[in-house]
Order: C-alpha cells, then sequence, then structure tokens
C-alpha cells in the first residue's frame, strides 16, 4: 500500500508533535513501499539511510545482487544489528545464503524456491550440456568400436568371411593345397572370436577339400568337428548335409560299418525334420550297404521302406526301386 503525504497548506509542514516527530518535512510526494525502502522524487533506494553507493559497494564485494543485499540488511535491521557490524554479518548471511529448509532452497533473489539445484541456472545448464556432450562422445566411442569399420571384432569376423571365400575359389580352381591354407586360417579366426556357426562352415569346407584331395582321414576328422558344431548350435539342415559328407567319406575308406553309423544317424534326422525325400533315398542308401554285406534280411526291410515312402510322395526312382526289391525278395526265396 502506498502511504501518500500531501502539502494542503501555504509553507513548511510539521510531520507529528513532540519529541516522537519526524521534523520538518519538504513539500513533496513520498511512497513507502511494504519493505521499509523509501523510493523519493530521485528514485534512490535506501535502507535505514544507507547510501545507494554503499548498498553497491556491499553487493560488489559480496558477489550480490542489490535486491539480495537490501534484503540482507532489512533481516539485520529486525535483528537490531549495529551499523558497524553490518559488513561482517552480511559476509556471514551471503556465505550461508542458500540453505534447505524443510526441501526449500533460498535462492539467490531471496525467493523460496522447492526441490531446486543448490547452483544457479545458467552454470546448471552449463554443467548439464558438459555431461551431454561427454555422454555422446562416450557412445560413439563406443559404438565406433564394437561395430564401426575400424572395429576389432568386425574386422576380425570379415577377416574369417575373406579367408573362408578365399579358399572356396582356390577349391574350385583345383587348387586344393591353397584352399586348405587359407580355409584354416579362416577357421582359426572364427574359433578365437567365438562363431560357431563361421567356424562350423570353414570346418566343412575344409572337409570336402581334403575329401577332394584324397585325404580322407582329415576330412572325416574336420567334418566330426563341424558335426558337432552344428548339433551345439542347433542347425539341423548342416548338420544334415555334414552327415552326408561323412557317409561319403567312410564309403571311400571302405569302411561300411561307419557309413552306416552316419546313415542311421541321417535317417533319425530326416525323419524327425520331416523330408520325405532324402528320408527315402537314405533308406535306400542303408539297403545298398546291407546287399553288399550280403544281409538280404535287412537290404529288404530298408528298400521296402523306401519304396513305400517314394510310392506316397511320387518319387521319379520308384519303378527302378521297386524292381530292386523284387529282386532281393526272389533271391531271398531262392535261399
Amino acid at each position: 500500500m502506498t502511504n501518500r503525504f500531501d502539502n494542503t497548506s501555504e509553507g513548511d509542514q510539521n510531520v507529528g508533535q513532540g519529541e516522537g516527530a519526524i521534523g520538518k518535512q519538504e513539500n513533496a510526494t513520498q511512497e513507502m513501499c511494504g519493505d521499509g525502502n523509501i523510493f523519493s522524487g530521485a528514485g534512490n533506494v535506501t535502507v535505514n539511510g544507507v547510501p545507494p553507493e554503499l548498498l553497491a559497494k556491499y553487493a560488489e564485494e559480496l558477489g550480490q545482487t542489490k535486491e539480495l543485499i537490501n534484503t540482507f540488511l532489512g533481516t539485520l535491521l529486525k535483528e537490531k544489528v549495529p551499523p558497524e557490524q553490518w559488513a561482517a554479518k552480511l559476509r556471514e548471511i551471503a556465505a550461508t545464503q542458500e540453505v534447505r529448509r524443510d526441501n526449500n532452497i533460498i535462492s539467490d533473489t531471496g525467493n523460496v524456491t522447492g526441490n531446486q539445484s543448490l547452483l544457479p541456472l545458467k552454470p546448471r545448464i552449463v554443467v548439464l550440456i558438459a555431461v551431454l556432450v561427454v555422454l555422446i562422445i562416450v557412445l560413439l566411442a563406443v559404438g565406433w568400436y564394437s561395430l564401426g569399420p575400424v572395429s576389432p571384432l568386425r574386422n576380425r569376423m570379415g577377416e574369417g568371411i575373406t579367408l573362408n571365400n578365399l579358399g572356396t575359389t582356390a577349391y574350385n580352381k583345383g587348387d586344393y593345397v591353397t584352399a586348405l591354407k587359407y580355409l584354416e586360417q579362416s577357421r582359426i579366426i572364427r574359433r578365437e572370436i567365438g562363431d560357431r556357426a563361421g567356424e562350423g562352415i570353414s570346418l566343412d569346407n575344409l572337409g570336402t577339400t581334403a575329401y577332394a584331395k584324397g585325404e580322407y582321414d582329415k576330412a572325416q576328422k574336420y567334418l566330426e568337428q563341424s558335426l558337432d558344431i552344428y548339433r551345439e548350435i542347433g542347425n539341423r539342415t548342416k548338420e544334415g548335409t555334414t552327415l552326408n559328407y561323412l557317409v561319403k567319406t567312410a564309403y571311400a575308406k571302405n569302411e561300411d560299418a561307419t557309413a552306416l553309423k552316419y546313415l542311421e544317424q541321417l535317417l533319425t534326422l530326416y525323419q524327425e525334420i520331416g523330408d520325405r525325400v532324402v528320408e527315402a533315398v537314405t533308406n535306400w542308401n542303408i539297403g545298398l550297404i546291407y546287399i553288399k554285406q550280403d544281409d538280404l534280411t535287412k537290404a529288404e526291410q530298408y528298400i521296402s521302406q523306401a519304396v513305400q515312402i517314394e510310392e506316397i510322395i511320387g518319387h521319379p526312382d520308384l519303378e527302378r526301386d521297386r524292381k530292386a526289391l523284387e529282386e532281393v525278395r526272389a533271391a531271398l526265396q531262392g535261399r
């Protein structure tokens, strides 16, 4: 609320009487603000007679705003602190002006606010920006390291693939020695980086290359390792392909018992996954081995199963296999 003291008569006007009188009042309009500060006609701010230049001096020394110093002086006045102690008290108050009270903070403007940082707004923004910049740099560094073109892991994976392709190219040219060299390097890298599927492929290629080179024992060793990996990772298609290569390798070594072992595994696999075509072919191949071993009873059993499946699926070799089955049965009857 504004109080106005107007001069309503000629001459000087005294405000108040007796010992409590303020004294002679100049003929000027004055406004009293709610905080007790008097704004004179010139607009200068005084607190209990403190000149503006002294207020500015306190603000500069203490690193605070004039408004905040004004608030502090109001506190000193209420506590009736002598003027000669103001400088020391102002320093104490300025040093502790940001204090938590019931989770509220007295800010640098003297206002009470809740759940705010002790840092002023601009420093908080600077800190936040700095944190975001550091976070972005870290994320970019991690992404570049693990996924970028210079990633050690990605480079090693690419190296393994490239070496495998070089081996395949050499194989297609009939250069099995060079193919084995590249494929072995590919296998080592893929094992080191934990690429189990890639390692299985390299081992498969090593096995087929060794087979083409006539090194059947080495081929079998590679293919058995490949088979273990495909079973470990659950790749049933590759498992079937590798078993087939193992059967061929056993044939080449004239190891009928080994061939039968892998053929039985192959038959079980294709029965489980429902591939009737390969199931029929596998039954036929098992029957042929038993014919070779002169075990016509078992041969008839497996060839008969092959013919039954071929009749269901309409296999193009049905007539050939029917004739073979008739011959086996005739041979059995002739004994």
